[in-house]
């Protein structure tokens, strides 16, 4: 059911390209549970992403941004939510990844740092957005339920 949802949203906002542009967040786990954790030019801790290129696929989209800013490859993948960002006029898709293979190798001028990290802890540091904590908490129910 929610699956077809995000099918009808997803299909609305690809009519709707000019005015929205399509974007993609990784929530990446390890098998311990962690959570791959990217440090911001703004000094913020965040997830992967970046934005759908003229003729990509949406799963091309994420595979790309991955590899380009983490060098990491990953599986498992299962889109969890669609989130709009009206300020900036995005739409977001996110996923819940499992960590496959790469070590990672940061894309400097877009990321600072990174960090394997429980999401417990993520209460320590400055988040990149409020709602990170309950997305991150959802993406690991999906992945712990795929296993």
């Amino acid at each position: 059911q929610r699956t077809g949802f995000f099918i009808l949203f997803i299909y609305f906002f690809s009519m709707t390209r000019d005015l929205y542009e399509v974007r993609v967040g990784a929530y990446i786990f390890n098998d311990k549970d962690e959570m791959l954790f990217l440090l911001n030019n703004d000094n913020t801790w965040g997830i992967l992403g970046g934005h759908m290129e003229k003729g990509e696929q949406i799963e091309e989209t994420l595979h790309r941004e991955i590899k380009e800013e983490t060098n990491l490859e990953v599986d498992m993948i299962k889109m969890f939510d669609v989130t709009t960002v009206h300020h900036v006029n995005s739409l977001v898709l996110g996923f819940a990844c499992k960590y496959k293979s790469g070590t990672v190798i940061l894309q400097e001028e877009e990321v600072k740092d990174y960090k394997w990290e429980q999401i417990e802890k993520m209460n320590e540091f400055e988040l990149t957005f409020p709602l990170l904590p309950e997305m991150t908490t959802k993406a690991l129910e999906i992945i712990n339920t795929k296993n």
